[in-house]
This record gives C-alpha cells, structure tokens and sequence, in this order.
C-alpha cells in the first residue's frame, strides 16, 4: 500500500497559471530522490532519473492544458530469467489534459446511463489547488517504463524438454479402438 508521503517524494510542483503559458523544463532527481523511488519501484538501482516537461494551453477559456512528460531512466535491475543484475535505459512518455476543479463546467457531468466510448475515459486530471504536483505524473510514467521483470540483453528463456517424457496424449492412442480393414 502506498501513502500520500510516498507519492509527493519528489516535492516537484509548478503553478498552473504559469503552465498555462507554456513550460519547458528538465529535472533530475538527486540521490535520495532516486532511493526514494527505489524503494517505492523495488528498483536494484536507479542510477539516474531525468524528466522534460512541456505544456501548452487546450484552451484559453476553460483553462484546460496539456502536460507532456518524457521521462529517461537509468537502472539496474534484475534478470527475470537468469537472475543476474544488469544495468539498462527505461524510457516513457506520458501525456496529460489538467483542469483545476474551479474551472469545471458543464463539458465534464456525471455520466450516468450514457454509453461509454473511449472518448469518455480520456477525462482530464482534476487539481483541487493551484499547483501541479510532478510527483504523481513521475511516479505513473516511471511505472510504466520499468519492467520489474525484464531480460538482460541476449538472455532468452529456454525450455528444455526431456523427450523420454511421452505426451499425455499417447496412453489415450493406445486407448483407441481402431477400426478393421
């Protein structure tokens, strides 16, 4: 289970005013950030953690914006087959439409008995305050770049079967009444 501290470990927050004027910017986590998320991931080692955030405005009226997240990961991790350690990139993008919750108009209602579509489930992140807090989006596009069962490069997974084992399948042939010629 994953508390509220774990998910703000980075403290890396922006205004959404400013957001909706366009962003671009880069982070790198520390060191401890990057424990932080070793721990959280169940990482061996993140060596290192770099995101490029831009942002743009959807529109001007309703204040809605568009957050795009490039994250690039440098970790060691386990071998899920050979269970050596190997050091590899992980890389994700995310992409993100925020909207504060006093901008909410009538676009975004309960759904009720309406059908679904995809389109309905491509909402935008509400905010409560007037800060984006990076960490939960870090957090999502690390998830979803990190394989916490991935192959060292060149390792396969190799199944060797025995072939003096019979298939399960012969004692039923020999079951077969086989009809006469």
């Amino acid at each position: 289970m994953v508390n509220n501290d774990e998910l703000n470990l980075l403290g890396w927050t922006f205004s959404f005013d400013h957001a909706l004027q366009g962003v671009d910017l880069s982070k790198v986590a520390n060191t401890s950030e990057c424990q932080s998320l070793e721990r959280l991931f169940d990482i061996k080692h993140l060596h290192a953690l770099r995101i490029d955030v831009k942002t743009k405005a959807l529109s001007l009226n309703k204040a809605k914006l568009e957050m795009v997240i490039a994250l690039r990961a440098d970790i060691s991790q386990v071998c899920g087959v050979s269970l050596e350690v190997f050091r590899g990139n992980s890389e994700a993008e995310l992409k993100i439409e925020i909207m504060r919750a006093r901008d909410l108009t009538d676009e975004i209602q309960e759904i009720g008995a309406k059908e679904l579509s995809l389109v309905d489930l491509n909402e935008p992140d509400i905010i409560s305050g007037t800060d984006i807090v990076l960490d939960h989006y870090v957090i999502e596009a690390l998830g979803m770049a990190y394989d916490p069962y991935a192959r060292a490069p060149g390792v396969e997974f190799e199944t060797k079967l025995d072939e003096q084992v019979p298939s399960p399948f012969a004692k039923l042939e020999s079951l077969l009444i086989k009809p006469k010629s």
